[in-house]
């Protein structure tokens, strides 16, 4: 599965399953290849911030340690 496919599964499972959740923003849609892939808010104004740690599968590249970006392939 593409990151950019999983971004929006996830984020639809957050926002059907916890009413507590106020919004889910897609970091995908604006900085597609940002390790960050989510932010999520809740209604006691906590946030919490899903990123990727890694990558892989045919055709993607190694994702390096320290790059703040993930193989487009990927997504």
């Amino acid at each position: 599965m593409k990151l950019r496919a999983f971004d929006q599964l996830l984020a639809s499972l957050i926002t059907t399953e916890h009413p507590e959740v106020t919004n889910v923003h897609c970091y995908g849609e604006d900085r597609p290849q940002h390790r960050t892939r989510l932010r999520v808010d809740f209604a006691s104004g906590a946030a919490a911030y899903l990123y990727v740690d890694d990558v892989s599968g045919p055709g993607i590249p190694r994702m390096a340690a320290d790059s703040p970006e993930v193989p487009r392939e990927a997504l």
